[in-house]
């Protein structure tokens, strides 16, 4: 009896540290039954298993759609590789954009930028879009569309527009300064007094 007791426990034991607690981060890529498939930060595919217990925040399970950024959090069983959630909340993840301004539409309030790649994206500026600009010395200002100029350098959070892949919704906007050229000391020649 002792004997069997110990492989229950050894095999119990075993179970246990198959078994960890794990978070999740990724893009949904299909929803069906009651598994959710989804590509994390790393690129590699994730399943998740929701059950009764799952709750879930800022979504349902059934308006969960391809594409979706959700953070799951559960069991996570090492020889399945399958995460039994307890948790899932939808995200909305923003992107960063550092630019050039290239061209500003003062009728729709939308800037034009050239990121260091080349590429042309634009961002619209909202009533609730904060604005600041950045000084030389650090300090910084609020400020206002007004003072977005051509050729300036621009970092934008914002949210992609669902319907434009290179329009943004810009929830921050910093006008970040250039340095301006320092000018060369001029040297003007004393002159000498010979005695």
């Amino acid at each position: 009896k002792i004997n069997e007791l110990k492989e229950r426990i050894a095999s119990r034991v075993a179970e246990l540290n198959l078994v960890e607690r794990r978070g999740l981060l990724g893009k949904v890529t299909t929803v069906s039954g009651t598994k959710i498939t989804l590509e994390d930060l790393q690129n590699r595919t994730r399943i998740i298993e929701t059950d009764e217990l799952t709750e879930f925040t800022n979504a349902s399970f059934s308006q969960l759609k391809k594409n979706d950024t959700i953070a799951a959090f559960g069991l996570y069983n090492k020889n399945s590789r399958v995460l039994l959630t307890r948790f899932i909340r939808k995200q909305t993840i923003f992107d960063r954009i550092v630019g050039e301004v290239t061209n500003i539409d003062k009728k729709n309030f939308e800037v034009t930028l050239k990121d260091k790649n080349g590429e042309i994206v634009t961002a619209s500026v909202e009533t609730s879009t904060q604005m600041q600009s950045v000084e030389l010395e650090g300090k910084t200002a609020k400020v206002g569309f007004g003072r977005i100029e051509v050729g300036q350098k621009l970092f934008i959070v914002g949210m992609k527009d669902e319907n434009n892949v290179k329009k943004y919704a810009s929830l921050r906007l910093i006008i970040v300064p250039s340095p301006s050229p320092t000018k060369a000391p001029t040297i003007t020649p004393k002159p000498t007094i010979s005695q």
